[in-house]
């Protein structure tokens, strides 16, 4: 964030620019006095320059399902990488074949595990589908299980 001055010099900035500055002085003055008084320095420097009316205070985020922050305490898949540098969990039968094509079926992968169907490279930092008609990453169980 700016800050308050910042701010206001930034609203003195855009109002010197535009050729009123006199009038910028008042209302950066302005700005600031309504900004002492509890009003947010964003609103108060959005009036400065015209910006209208703009409440003040606290958003309330009422948000849920997808839009629904993650649940830290609950976080039950790790992330997962397609490479074998740091990649883990890989199930395809015969693991992985390090920065060589090869033929590699699903497997059954439980959860946070994966695999790969189809002629693939898998390098150190991400794999590579080599022909078409490959699926993957395959990614399996659910949180359920």
């Amino acid at each position: 964030m700016l800050g308050i001055a910042g701010a206001l010099g930034a609203v003195a900035a855009v109002a010197a620019l535009a050729g009123a500055e006199d009038a910028a002085a008042a209302e950066v003055a302005e700005a600031a006095e309504a900004s002492a008084e509890g009003a947010t320095c964003e609103a108060a420097a959005l009036a400065a320059v015209g910006g209208g009316d703009v409440p003040a205070g606290i958003v309330q985020v009422d948000a849920g399902g997808a839009q629904a922050a993650a649940d830290d305490a609950d976080d039950q898949s790790p992330e997962t990488y397609l490479g074998y540098g740091r990649g883990s969990n890989f199930v395809s039968p015969g693991g992985d074949v390090d920065d060589k094509s090869h033929a590699y079926q699903p497997g059954t992968p439980a959860l946070n595990q994966w695999g790969l169907s189809g002629t693939w490279t898998v390098g150190e930092e991400s794999s590579v589908l080599d022909q078409p008609g490959g699926q993957g990453p395959r990614l399996g169980g659910s949180a359920e299980q």
